[in-house]
């Protein structure tokens, strides 16, 4: 189990298969120009290069793409973003911003990492989020996204963007 929250949002990830990490962050947390400098000195060579090629006003919500997705394979390891988890490599989207929502989230095997699958989404109510997912398994199968309003009933929600390979249920 893992659980994370951000400005309006809970994250829960349950799975019965192997470890699993999530990692929420609300977008205006992160201003476009620290994003870019910070990418420069903490991520991996070729994320920051990904996300000079962003436009700047996206620059935020693309860095939270990648670290909320950082910090979900930390947790899913159980190192958090210690011994080199910001230099760990993560999916990035061929095109930003990534597809749109109502596309079914899916989780990626990591080439670093062979046996962890990772993915990230957009989610927006009422503030804009980055929402990301690892699962350390042989074989994911589905991922169910639920929100839950302040008045306690559950809501299915369509999975708001793609990915390569499904997903375990959470």
């Amino acid at each position: 189990m893992s659980i994370s929250h951000g400005r309006g949002i809970w994250a829960v990830a349950l799975a019965a298969a192997g470890p699993v990490g999530v990692d929420v962050e609300t977008v205006e947390a992160v201003r476009p120009a620290p994003a870019l400098r910070l990418a420069e000195r903490r991520l991996d060579t070729a994320e920051a290069k990904w996300l000079r090629g962003v436009p700047p006003a996206a620059r935020a919500t693309a860095f939270l793409w990648l670290w909320t997705q950082k910090e979900a394979v930390g947790i899913a390891r159980g190192r958090g973003l210690r011994d080199g988890g910001l230099r760990r490599p993560v999916p990035v989207p061929e095109h930003w911003p990534p597809p749109a929502r109502g596309a079914l989230p899916a989780l990626t095997l990591l080439a670093a990492d062979p046996d962890l699958f990772c993915a990230a989404l957009l989610a927006a109510a009422p503030h804009a989020h980055v929402l990301a997912l690892a699962l350390a398994s042989a074989a994911p199968t589905a991922v169910e996204l639920r929100a839950i309003p302040s008045t306690g009933a559950a809501t299915r929600v369509p999975p708001p963007c793609a990915g390569t390979a499904p997903a375990p249920p959470l």
